[in-house]
């Protein structure tokens, strides 16, 4: 997969996510995820990878502009597949995490974020 040149701005999450079913399966430790009860803006990141547990292939981001998101610029999360490679090369990452995080709620933000698993080796910056 290649994702190469773009700039990537302004992805905002502006409402809590909200789940008839009150699903929590990809925040199971916030307990008001995915309830009518939360309260807390998540997401809005500009590029994400994840839930990817079973990808093989390599992953190239590449001369990307990701600028003013809502959370993080760049996340790779639980993409653990020893055959998968991730490689970010050349990328500008700057002003991310637009969501406020007094009055919305929103997590904390960064510029990139790896949270995946054991693999750490194959990730290249």
């Amino acid at each position: 997969m290649l994702l190469e040149e773009n700039r990537i701005y302004r992805n905002k999450n502006s409402i809590p996510y909200f789940s008839l079913t009150g699903d929590q399966k990809y925040h199971s430790a916030f307990e008001k995820y995915g309830k009518y009860t939360n309260d807390r803006i998540l997401d809005g990141h500009g590029i994400e990878f994840t839930e990817n547990s079973q990808y093989q292939g390599e992953i190239h981001i590449f001369r990307n502009i990701v600028f003013e998101n809502g959370n993080n610029g760049i996340v790779i999360h639980k993409s653990t597949h020893a055959d998968a490679k991730v490689r970010l090369e050349e990328n500008h990452v700057a002003f991310n995490g637009i969501t406020s995080r007094d009055e919305e709620g929103r997590e904390k933000a960064a510029g990139i974020v790896f949270n995946s698993g054991e693999e750490t080796n194959h990730i290249f910056m």
